[in-house]
């Protein structure tokens, strides 16, 4: 499959935000509750780092790497991931995580850490599995579902010391 992943440019936002809000109103894997306006995606992103992934000419997929937290944590990136329901099971989702990992280790990033990741993605769970995250632990009832609560899992990849 000939596609491309690129850092996200100004023409890109409304797909991006397109495919973000459509994952944030399926209500299974994004902690936010609401869709984002466009006004209000582009002050989200402004302060991370976005990649777009882009099959022919149309953008399927990206993902945002940010410090996990402030100070004394920022060291550790964490990852947001998002493909258009019609460009998932072809492996672009292996696609974006690999290129994330090495984006991420470019950026000086010691570690990929994912705080919430519904435990009933198992697509999600075995993606990041097979790139060597470890699940350090599980939340009981962590994630709020549309009426009902879900497990998740928080998985981290250490990039120090990879080839």
């Amino acid at each position: 499959m000939d596609y491309k992943i690129y850092p996200m440019e100004a023409q890109d936002h409304p797909f991006v935000l397109d495919i973000y809000n459509r994952i944030v109103n399926q209500g299974m894997s994004y902690q936010r509750e609401t869709p984002f306006s466009l006004e209000e995606f582009i002050d989200y992103v402004k302060d991370h780092t976005v990649y777009v992934l882009k099959v022919k000419d149309e953008v399927c997929g990206f993902f945002i790497l940010r410090p996990n937290g402030p100070g004394r944590v920022s060291h550790i990136a964490n990852g947001t991931y998002g493909l258009a329901e019609k460009h998932r099971g072809k492996n672009l989702g292996k696609e974006l995580v690999q290129k994330s990992l090495e984006i991420a280790k470019k950026m000086g990033y010691h570690g990929i850490q994912f705080n919430s990741v519904v435990i009933n993605n198992k697509v999600a769970c075995h993606l990041y599995q097979s790139f060597g995250f470890k699940e350090m632990a599980i939340i009981p009832k962590g994630y709020r579902g549309d009426g009902e609560y879900f497990d998740i899992g928080i998985y981290y990849k250490n990039l120090i010391n990879e080839k």
